[in-house]
């Protein structure tokens, strides 16, 4: 019997918001990350290959969950995710309690071999996740803009700030309910499981109950149809629009090829920016959790034994909880408000070349917008740059202590949210919308290489300090407690690297400052 339409809609409604909130469970890794290390007797480059496993799963899939929610609906990626979710959180878990176990078992007598078999477990595991949490993000956001089709730009930016909120959600729900009472830090195998069931249920559910019309015709095919132009703010611009500002843009070609795209210097700008920028701000998304940890081994060192000499030992102790949990959500909440403020002000404030196109009709919205200062989409990413540069610079030669983590964290949160929601915008106004999906694809397919190649390049200067300070030892999961030594030099690289591509960047902001 089927519902009530009422009823359904709320049901919909409901999938769509919890699977987007819940989505994002990959971030919360600072917060057990450190405990995996430990647990599994991990090398810092064993655990963030597993963050790399992740990431290359997120992103790579993409495409594909995208493709197959167009084609088959958002239901059979909500159940492909419910079951990557559960299988691969609970074989993370099992993973952590096994080698537990043989820890214990080998009190006293020769350190337990456990960490390759688990460490591969865990690989898998992780990759399917991340394929997990692409499926179930393409779920909500494809099932929201159907649902809510008179209102294209609320369906796009309510699974997008759900979705950025994820990690503050989930880290408030582990710091809260699975902190070990022996250590007080995380129980990572409970709170792993946790995770499983979570979302397992939430997208179970999603895919029983959320219901969607089927796709309209595409815009071209509606000539005279532009509520969507007329209401699609954050990411896309206006739709209707896009070809003709694309033809005003110096630099831009007028084939829609892929080769013209690639041929384009402005694209190789934005494609470094998506390996450094967005690299280097995921290296502190999965990393920002031994940094507490080195922060806190420096501060304690010389103290008596006891609470203090708990601490300095890796991510174990609740104030080192505490302090992660507090960055991952400083983190999430600057990311979230920089995504959507960011969105609305370059809608507000970008100039609009095909306004002298547009009908009478608009005249009230152009008037509007007339009263605001002019400010391009390329000048607030070259603000968002050297923000995230100004992050960068401060972990590199200025972050001595854990007290200067939530100006760091702040930064790198804002910088990041304002990247990944103007570099889209940016390429949907310069090169239209008819190959925008191929076009963010291949953009965004450079953030999966430029996450999973700093995050490696942080683990290895970690475990290289780490191995000269005496505190590493193969094996047996040591994180580098050294202080600022076990990081400076990667951020040293990120630094570096963020003043290339502000170099790379001004000729397209000299060429595009006053177009888009």
């Amino acid at each position: 019997m089927p519902l009530p339409s009422s009823t359904q809609h709320v049901l919909t409604t409901l999938s769509i918001a919890t699977t987007a909130l819940t989505a994002g469970s990959i971030f919360t890794f600072p917060i057990f990350g450190p405990a995996l290390t430990r647990d599994l007797g991990l090398s810092l480059t064993q655990t963030n290959l597993l963050w790399g496993g992740a990431v290359l799963g997120e992103y790579l899939t993409a495409a594909i969950w995208g493709a197959l929610a167009d084609a088959k609906g958002p239901r059979l990626l909500s159940g492909a995710a419910a079951i990557m979710f559960f299988v691969g959180y609970q074989c993370m878990a099992y993973a952590d309690v096994v080698a537990l176990d043989a820890q214990r078992q080998a009190i006293g007598g020769p350190e337990p071999k456990m960490a390759k078999g688990s460490f591969l477990v865990t690989l898998i595991a992780f990759t399917a996740i991340g394929s997990g949490v692409a499926a179930s993000y393409f779920s909500a956001v494809t099932a929201s803009t159907r649902v809510f089709r008179s209102r294209p730009g609320l369906a796009i930016a309510g699974p997008l700030t759900l979705f950025s909120l994820s990690s503050l959600f989930l880290t408030s729900l582990g710091t809260q309910f699975f902190s070990d009472e022996a250590t007080g830090d995380l129980d990572a195998s409970g709170f792993l499981s946790f995770l499983g069931w979570l979302l397992g249920a939430t997208n179970a559910f999603a895919t029983v109950f959320m219901s969607t019309p089927p796709t309209e015709a595409p815009a071209s095919a509606r000539p005279h149809d532009r509520s969507s132009s007329e209401e699609t703010p954050l990411l896309h611009g206006d739709d209707t629009t896009a070809s003709p500002q694309a033809l005003i843009l110096p630099g831009v070609p007028e084939s829609q090829s892929i080769f013209a795209f690639l041929s384009t210097p402005a694209v190789w700008s934005l494609g470094l920016l998506m390996v450094v920028g967005v690299g280097g701000a995921e290296m502190v998304l999965s990393s920002i959790g031994n940094v507490v940890v080195a922060l806190l081994g420096s501060q304690t060192e010389g103290h008596a034994p006891g609470m203090l000499g708990i601490l300095a030992r890796p991510g174990i102790g609740p104030v080192a909880l505490e302090i992660r949990a507090s960055q991952v959500k400083l983190l999430a909440a600057a990311n979230t408000v920089a995504r959507l403020l960011g969105g609305i002000l370059s809608d507000a404030v970008a100039p609009n070349p095909s306004a002298a196109t547009s009908s009478s009709s608009s005249s009230s919205s152009s008037a509007s917008r007339s009263r605001l200062p002019r400010i391009s989409r390329i000048t607030l990413l070259l603000v968002a740059m050297l923000l995230l540069l100004g992050a960068f610079t401060f972990a590199s030669f200025g972050l001595d202590s854990t007290d200067g983590l939530p100006a760091f964290s702040l930064l790198v949160g804002l910088s990041y949210g304002l990247i990944f929601v103007l570099v889209p915008s940016i390429t949907v106004s310069s090169f239209g919308t008819a190959n925008f999906g191929r076009n963010w694809g291949l953009l965004s397919y450079l953030c999966a290489v430029g996450s999973t190649a700093f995050s490696l390049l942080y683990a290895a200067n970690s475990d290289r300090v780490a191995a000269g300070d005496g505190e590493h030892r193969p094996g047996n999961g040591a994180t580098c407690v050294a202080g600022p030594s076990c990081f400076r030099a990667s951020f040293q690289v990120a630094m570096l690297g963020m003043v290339a591509c502000v170099v790379a960047i001004i000729p397209v902001w000299r060429r595009w400052r006053n177009h888009l």
